[in-house]
């Protein structure tokens, strides 16, 4: 999640506090004298949450300095040194932050709409505050303005995609979103795939758009990076894979991860190829989305990365294996990639490693299953028998369910030709891997 801190210069600090005047309480504002030329008094105070519901009426009804003026002091009440507020400000039920701060998003005026994203960012970090955001009756208008400010290439586009990255950790909120599609008023709902003004077609465009090598730091670039950290997220879904899959992202990812210029032992974490190898794994692992990876020549693009020791090679590997690599193409024939896979799914069970990093956020029933039979693929590709001692003592329990579906199209016809697994390993039985009602083939 990223939060942010606006600077401010001292110039800045005092002309922005030279139209904010303290507001008595239960009274109407001051009323400023036109027959004096002094400006109004600083106030002595900063903002605090009962200045809120002033603070919002002045964004609805005034324009310009005024209006930026007070959504400054919104976003001084939930910026780094304001974390706790941040909570009560969409959950309460005292205030509607959001209605105001998503129609900031539609001005013309540079610094409202600049303050309103930086508010928004701040807020969108609390995950009670990402429901509200991403499924609340301000949903609409907050991931519209977000949208609308990425669609018209405003400066601020990259704060608006790093928060609906952010919304999209709530894993509830990620098909609702991807199903942006907004028309006008009294009109008939249009399918995503058939607005210009839906978000996955406003995230196509930004990706479309974007330079071959995007030049580091720009603001097209933080877009574009930002972006695909987004669609990282969105693509854990399988409804929203398919819909991916018919877009030309998947080979907008696959270009970006051609055109870097760095070396995978250095992509960062965050990284523009970090994210788009996390877009390629995600889409790689539904067969809706698979063949559109396949079609933009995915394999040949991550093969190499196989051989990097890391995390990154981690990933390629897994892609590789979803995407139906040949096994020539592993490195050390797979063995390699069978020790970083069970290490994986051990980590992922025992929670170790960093629990916000994407492969250790998938659930056993979604990840793990999937893991299983790489791992016994690769396994018993390498060696007579696959060392189930590799497996952690809670894996096969805990994915047994799920991996049913998987067995049948993709173990059984491994199984068939490694009869050797039940005569050398009696004590292993099939109703570990499966049902108890399932038996071993031929039986």
């Amino acid at each position: 999640m990223v939060s942010f801190r606006k600077k401010k210069s001292s110039k800045a600090a005092g002309k922005a506090g030279a139209d904010d005047v303290a507001t008595p309480k239960g009274g109407a504002p001051p009323q400023a004298d036109d027959s004096r030329d002094e400006q109004p008094a600083i106030p002595s105070r900063p903002p605090t949450m009962d200045d809120i519901p002033d603070l919002l009426a002045t964004m609805e009804k005034e324009k310009g300095e005024k209006a930026a003026n007070a959504t400054k002091r919104v976003y001084e009440l939930c910026d780094v040194g304001h974390k706790q507020n941040r909570v009560p400000m969409v959950c309460s039920g005292q205030y509607d932050v959001l209605t105001p701060l998503a129609n900031c998003l539609t001005q013309e005026s540079g610094d409202g709409r600049h303050l309103a994203c930086l508010a928004l960012n701040n807020l969108s970090i609390p995950t009670e505050n990402k429901r509200v955001m991403a499924l609340g009756p301000s949903s609409a208008a907050v991931i519209g303005g977000l949208c609308k400010v990425i669609a018209e290439d405003k400066q601020e586009s990259y704060l608006c995609c790093i928060c609906l990255m952010n919304l999209s950790f709530l894993e509830a909120s990620i098909t609702t979103m991807l199903q942006h599609s907004p028309v006008p008023e009294g009109a008939s709902p249009v399918a995503p795939l058939d607005n210009p003004e839906s978000l996955i077609r406003i995230l196509e465009k930004l990706l479309k758009n974007a330079p071959a090598v995007p030049k580091s730091g720009s603001g097209k670039s933080e877009g574009v990076r930002w972006a695909c950290g987004l669609i990282k997220n969105l693509a854990k879904s399988e409804e929203n894979a398919a819909m991916l899959g018919k877009t030309d992202i998947p080979k907008c990812v696959v270009e970006n991860v051609r055109n870097s210029q760095t070396p995978p032992s250095r992509w960062t974490s965050n990284s523009l190829e970090d994210f788009s190898l996390f877009v390629i794994l995600n889409l790689a692992q539904w067969p809706v989305s698979k063949e559109s990876l396949v079609d933009a020549g995915a394999v040949d693009v991550v093969k190499p990365i196989m051989a990097e020791g890391d995390l990154q090679g981690l990933k390629a590997t897994m892609a590789c294996s979803f995407l139906g690599a040949s096994w020539g193409d592993f490195p050390e024939t797979g063995s390699a990639a069978a020790k970083s896979i069970s290490e994986l799914m051990t980590n992922i069970i025992e929670k170790k490693g960093r629990m916000d990093n994407t492969l250790m956020e998938s659930s056993s029933c979604t990840l793990l299953p999937k893991l299983t039979v790489i791992l016994v693929m690769l396994q018993l590709k390498t060696r007579p028998v696959p060392r189930f001692s590799l497996f952690h003592p809670q894996l096969l329990s805990a994915s047994r369910l799920c991996l049913t579906s998987l067995w049948l199209p993709t173990m059984k016809p491994m199984v068939d030709q490694n009869t050797c697994l039940m005569s050398s390993q009696p004590n292993i039985r099939w109703c570990h891997l499966q049902h108890a009602s399932c038996h071993p083939p031929g039986r």
